[in-house]
């Protein structure tokens, strides 16, 4: 590294990281993947569960809802089962799904429905967001370390 390499203030310019930094770097990427995936099978699951459940308690349900439970949460588990593989495009079109499932839910039962809830919505989405920032830090450490 020159010295004009820690003075250059360019767009995009930085310093490259010693072997030890880019591991540790990677390693905090990783970590943020590994949250990102928990959630989304968690949620996956926990959504599956809560409309089966609610169904079997109901005296006059219909299947409907129950099966877009079942459409939903197996997507949520399997984009967090290919996390692991694809990281940054898989959080990504989960993300997507997920803000589109949201203002699908807000057209059919209003604002009451988006509200609802919106401590959860927020911290969802922010590890979404975390998670699919570490997967691009995470793509870009590994090509990094591979040169």
């Amino acid at each position: 590294m020159k010295p004009d390499d820690i003075l250059d203030d360019s767009p995009g310019a930085v310093p490259p990281l010693s072997t030890a930094e880019a591991l540790w770097e990677l390693e905090i990427a990783k970590r943020k993947i590994r949250v990102a995936r928990s959630l989304l099978i968690l949620l996956g699951s926990l959504y599956i569960a809560y409309y089966i459940t609610t169904y079997l308690l109901s005296t006059e349900g219909s299947w409907e809802p129950v099966l877009e439970a079942l459409a939903v949460g197996t997507f949520f588990i399997v984009s967090g089962l290919l996390t692991k593989r694809y990281p940054a495009g898989t959080l990504s079109i989960a993300l997507l799904l997920y803000l589109v499932y949201q203002i699908v839910l807000a057209t059919f039962y209003g604002m009451d429905g988006l509200l609802s809830g919106i401590i959860w919505k927020v911290i969802i989405f922010s590890v979404l967001i975390v998670g699919i920032r570490g997967g691009v830090q995470f793509r870009k450490l590994s090509d990094q370390l591979e040169t």
